[in-house]
């Protein structure tokens, strides 16, 4: 094999390969505690939006408010620890907010989980990024001493 054939095959074939261990490398040694400025996009689809509030469903439910469904709602949302009656309307809104809330948690779990390995490949980029710059450099340095 010629000088140029080597070079050739060694950039197309090798520096990739050793490129991607590197990659594999960095990103198993990122620092398992995640710097509080690291906020990615979310990866999961959009967030769970709430379906409706206590003011609109008993305006839509009871809109006189003479059975005070407002206020049995404002109550349960404050402290949610008791179940209305299956016969009742309003367990259809603390189904509807249970829900929501479900959701919510699911959607947040999900998109921490995916933070800690964005977190990893982000970091072990950087520290690519950092190694050529620094490499390159050197590099450079020594092609200006041989001429």
């Amino acid at each position: 094999m010629k000088t140029e054939e080597m070079k050739e095959y060694i950039d197309q074939f090798i520096r990739p390969k050793q490129k991607q261990y590197l990659f594999d490398y960095f990103a198993g040694q990122a620092p398992n505690e995640i710097p509080p400025w690291f906020e990615p996009e979310p990866l999961h689809d959009s967030k769970p939006q709430q379906q409706t509030d206590a003011y609109k469903f008993s305006k839509l439910n009871d809109p006189t408010g003479e059975h005070g469904m407002y206020q049995r709602l404002c109550e349960w949302l404050k402290d949610p620890c008791f179940d209305f009656e299956e016969r009742m309307i309003e367990r259809k809104f603390q189904d509807l907010i249970e829900d929501y809330y479900t959701d919510l948690a699911i959607w947040q779990n999900n998109n921490q989980i995916a933070r800690y390995f964005k977190w990893r490949y982000y970091y072990a980029q950087q520290m690519l990024k950092e190694r050529e710059k620094w490499i390159g450099g050197q590099r450079e340095e020594e092609k200006e001493k041989t001429n």
